[in-house]
């Protein structure tokens, strides 16, 4: 049976910094800001879709040498 252990800081890192950009990108479209382009604001999010994959990948490569190693 597989347990659940907590995530490694650099996946919490990972994931509260892509909140953040995400966050910022809503914010600067929903209060009409204006502060970045529709190509900025696309880029912007897909980044932030990239540093959270790799906080996902590196908590499960943790977990997965883990799983090996016994």
């Amino acid at each position: 049976m597989i347990k659940f252990k907590p995530l490694p800081k650099f996946t919490l890192v990972c994931y509260a910094l892509s909140l953040l950009i995400i966050g910022l990108v809503f914010a600067d479209q929903f209060l009409e800001w204006q502060l970045l382009s529709r190509k900025i604001k696309i880029a912007t999010l897909v980044i932030a879709a990239i540093i959270g994959v790799a906080g996902s990948l590196w908590s499960i490569g943790k977990q997965l040498a883990k799983f090996l190693q016994k």
